[in-house]
């Protein structure tokens, strides 16, 4: 009986033992199978292509920056004084030779007629003196003459000697008198002249600081003239683009205010050297204005030109693949489609175009598209697209590839 028992005992473990296996057996074949069919039934990634085609593309760059006038005039006073009139407000229109300002000149014309008067009478007294000069040497004369005959003595000569010497004392004591109050009176003369202050080139009142009965003191600017015939903008250029930008160099500069109308400006200097902390120099670009259409202060963007080929082999740069340094693309061949990566050389690269200068054919179908989640060899469903129209609502439905061929 009891060898019986554990025979039971046996089998029944046995059993238990089975069942517990082909459980697990059952449920290592419920996630095999999903992976089995589930590769059985992957397909190929879409990708979206492209051909090589033939276009314009420029080596340039884009700058922003102010505009600035080229010249600009701040008018001050020289001397202190209540402003009188200021015919000219901001926007006028100045011409060489205005007058700009005129400052309350009464008190200087008080100095000129005071000057003027004084020179007068340093001018009466110096004829004065030079008559009793006269009057002292015709004296001498006749004594000197007296004197030889015995008539006159020694000492009355003398004594005539000294008084032409004393005359003539006074004369250069009253010429110098004379030249103080001439100085006197040019003085009173530029001051009162100084009372209307003179444009000294052309332009357009930009700022008036001051307005009549004001009190004009020495450098302190009562208006701002600019010349809006140039005008021009500073730019920072980084640098890799620095030795390529020149003198006289081209630019073409847009603002808001005007966005579909180009202005032309020329590159008038160049910083010798970059900031050491943005690792850019700056550029100066003048523009011609004459139309004064361009304002300073308006926010300027430039672009310069280096370097343009017409009827170039380009591509999208999205589908420029930069690996160790080297260049390449991913090419779509064969059928099935299959996506090999192929390295090429590059020439300009703008904005959205690249220009490659060998390493891939005319009729070669380049990834744009999906390039960063393929690999070389990896079949594809390539998608083709006309990727240069110009609006997206212009673009053709897609196509596929291996049906276009």
């Amino acid at each position: 009986m009891k060898i019986l028992k554990t025979f039971l005992s046996t089998i029944a473990a046995t059993a238990i033992c089975v069942y517990v296996g082909w459980i697990v057996y059952q449920d290592s074949l419920a996630h095999v199978e999903p992976k089995r069919d589930k590769k059985k039934n992957e397909v190929a990634v879409s990708v979206e292509v492209t051909r090589i085609q033939k276009r314009s593309i420029e080596d340039r760059i884009e700058l922003v920056g102010s505009l600035e006038p080229v010249s600009q005039v701040e008018v001050r006073s020289r001397i202190s004084g209540y402003i009188k009139s200021l015919p000219f407000d901001i926007g006028d229109r100045i011409e060489v030779g205005d007058v700009v300002v005129e400052l309350d000149d009464s008190r200087n014309q008080e100095l000129v007629t005071k000057a003027t008067a004084t020179l007068r009478v340093a001018e009466a007294q110096l004829k004065t003196a030079r008559s009793k000069q006269s009057l002292a040497e015709k004296q001498l004369v006749r004594l000197v003459e007296l004197n030889k005959t015995g008539v006159a003595t020694e000492q009355e000569t003398e004594q005539a000697e000294s008084q032409v010497d004393i005359a003539k004392t006074e004369v250069e004591l009253e010429q110098a008198r004379v030249a103080e109050s001439a100085s006197t009176l040019d003085h009173a003369k530029i001051a009162l002249k100084e009372t209307k202050l003179v444009a000294t080139s052309s332009g357009v009142v930009s700022q008036r600081w001051v307005e009549a009965g004001d009190l004009a003191k020495p450098d302190v600017p009562l208006l701002a003239i600019v010349d809006l015939n140039k005008v021009r903008t500073t730019v920072h250029v980084v640098e890799k683009d620095y030795p390529k930008v020149k003198l006289d160099q081209i630019a073409s500069v847009q603002t808001d205010a005007y966005p579909n109308k180009r202005f032309t400006g020329a590159v008038i200097r160049k910083a010798p050297v970059l900031d050491a902390a943005t690792r850019t120099a700056t550029i100066f670009i003048e523009i011609d204005n004459p139309q004064f259409l361009l304002k300073p202060g308006m926010y300027a963007r430039v672009n310069i030109v280096f370097k343009k080929r017409s009827e170039a082999d380009v591509v999208p740069i999205a589908a420029l693949i930069e690996r160790d340094q080297k260049s390449a693309l991913f090419v779509v061949s064969g059928d099935p489609p299959v996506s090999n990566l192929q390295e090429v050389q590059t020439g300009i690269i703008d904005g959205e175009s690249v220009e490659i200068l060998s390493g891939i054919d005319a009729n070669d179908r380049i990834v744009t598209l999906g390039s960063r989640v393929i690999s070389s060899g990896q079949e594809v469903r390539p998608v083709e697209i006309d990727y240069w129209l110009d609006a997206p609502g212009k673009k053709e439905t897609p196509r596929s590839s291996a049906a276009a061929d």
